[in-house]
């Protein structure tokens, strides 16, 4: 099965991989709080990467991900593996002062229509897929090879 329709059919869920039982739950707990990228990708987090715990500021850890930082609560270090939702990243064509601690430029490299929404692939140090609306597609004037700034939450940010 797909997610969507896993979720649509129960309360509670079991994602399996290879004979295993990955992760169990309430759908919605298995979409937010993945445990694993097998998990994260089922769930249909599109940016999944690797990366390095590099540092601390305060309660939030800096991670470098191909030379992007990407800032997440996680009391993780070393190694981990990183994972955003599509949707859960806001595009802005001005950089904006929100509580929203990850902010990377970036250029738009492919626009494709995902009814009722439209995904673009972003190249900011790493590639990005983000999710919007036709709306703001519009609205912003978004293009292939036009800047744009990425931000997100670092809560909106799974690491594992």
């Amino acid at each position: 099965h797909d997610f969507v329709e896993a979720a649509d059919l129960g309360d509670r869920m079991a994602v399996m991989f290879g004979g295993e039982i990955l992760q169990v739950g309430k759908p919605i707990d298995v979409m937010n709080n993945p445990r694993s990228e097998v998990v994260a990708s089922f769930t249909g987090i599109k940016n999944l990467f690797r990366g390095r715990v590099v540092g601390r500021v305060g309660e939030l850890a800096e991670i470098d991900v191909g030379g992007a930082r990407i800032y997440a609560l996680t009391e993780r270090g070393g190694e981990v593996s990183v994972a955003v939702r599509p949707e859960s990243i806001i595009v802005t064509l001005e950089p904006v002062k929100t509580s929203a601690r990850n902010l990377l430029k970036g250029v738009i490299r492919e626009i494709s229509e995902k009814p009722p929404l439209v995904s673009l692939k972003v190249k900011a140090g790493i590639e990005f897929t983000v999710y919007v609306t036709r709306n703001a597609v519009e609205d912003l004037n978004l293009k292939e090879g036009k800047s744009v700034y990425l931000a997100f939450k670092a809560s909106d940010v799974t690491v594992f």
